[in-house]
């Protein structure tokens, strides 16, 4: 922890106060205690400042959660709490090696209800091994009972060097047809039960996007501190070394903990711009925005790219959006719109400074 609050007092230097939202993520945040967590969030009012009414978000594993721990994290000042949850069906649970059941997960929802969290999101995954299309009904009848705020659902993706990945063989993961029916399934139960899918992977009920998440999707600077952690800031990504001994020693040293950096360019902050917005289904990509950011050749450009994929995205009030069905092709629609700020070896140039 003292690690973590100098880090941060160095990145507090480079930030303009007070910040809108924290997220503590990237591992199993919930193993600190409610007095580290508060501690930590009193390092940032102290650094950057706290807005008033700042979205304040912890991810928790269903196995390092009780009430009381869920009441000391409420009063320290998480106010919203995202469970990875991965499925609710027991046996899917098993075959991924989670050493929680259901019943677990749907009694941690309980808890912190009632320990006052009036902001909770449950993750869950589909196309995992075993899984079928009746199984996953199941799993959205079981979500649809417990109701969470907010509701993030990804595809599994087996990455090469991962236990998965070795084993895939032998994982009977289902097909990439029965994956497909179980998104468009979800889209459905999800929107019967009144929440908005406002961007691929995300559900809210009203009032209740993350709004962490959608300053990232909309391409926003933040500071990011820890083991591994990717930040952006002042024009810059950056990238945390990795190993707690050797991130400890380096704070305790006094030398930086960025292993990496890439300065981002015009052409590259446009790409970024158009792949994260277009992630927004019902928000997308301005193109007033792109006409004042990166001047009106690159609108027009954008403009055709979109008018060429009519089936795949929706051009409406003034904004390029990806259609809810055209989802599970994202990434093939999203390619069409890479290197629109290159053209004949001339790059786009800023037009709006930071």
């Amino acid at each position: 922890m003292a690690a973590l609050e100098g880090e941060l007092s160095v990145r507090a230097a480079a930030i303009e106060g007070p910040v809108e939202t924290v997220y503590l993520g990237g591992g199993t945040p919930s193993m600190l205690s409610p007095g580290q967590v508060g501690a930590f969030l009193d390092a940032v009012r102290r650094g950057m400042g706290l807005m008033a009414g700042a979205e304040l978000t912890m991810e928790a594993h269903p196995n390092t959660l009780s009430r009381d721990a869920l009441e000391g994290y409420r009063r320290a000042g998480i106010n919203r709490l995202s469970i990875g949850a991965e499925s609710l069906d027991g046996s899917i649970l098993k075959t991924v090696g989670r050493e929680y059941s259901a019943a677990r997960v749907l009694e941690v929802v309980r808890q912190a209800r009632a320990a006052g969290f009036a902001n909770v999101s449950l993750d869950l995954m589909y196309g995992l091994p075993g899984q079928g299309v009746g199984s996953w009904r199941r799993t959205l009848d079981t979500l649809r009972a417990i109701q969470p705020d907010h509701v993030s659902l990804y595809p599994l993706s087996v990455e090469p060097g991962t236990v998965f990945a070795r084993r895939e063989a032998q994982l009977h993961l289902p097909s990439d047809d029965a994956v497909v029916e179980m998104y468009h399934h979800a889209c459905g139960v999800l929107r019967e039960a009144g929440y908005e899918h406002y961007e691929v992977a995300n559900w809210a009920r009203s009032g209740h996007r993350s709004r962490h998440n959608l300053a990232c999707w909309k391409n926003v600077p933040f500071a990011a501190v820890g083991v591994g952690a990717h930040g952006y800031l002042h024009g810059q990504r950056y990238v945390n070394m990795r190993g707690v001994k050797k991130y400890i020693d380096t704070v305790a040293g006094g030398t930086t903990t960025t292993i990496s950096s890439e300065t981002i360019d015009a052409p590259t902050e446009l790409d970024d711009y158009l792949m994260l917005g277009l992630r927004l289904l019902t928000d997308g990509v301005s193109l007033e925005e792109v006409d004042r950011n990166f001047g009106t050749e690159v609108e027009s450009r954008v403009l055709d790219a979109a008018s060429g994929l009519g089936g795949y995205l929706r051009i409406e009030r003034g904004r390029v959006m990806l259609r809810e069905e055209a989802v599970p092709m994202a990434n093939a629609v999203w390619s069409r719109f890479i290197g629109l700020g290159l053209r004949d070896g001339a790059a786009v140039q800023h037009l709006v400074s930071d």
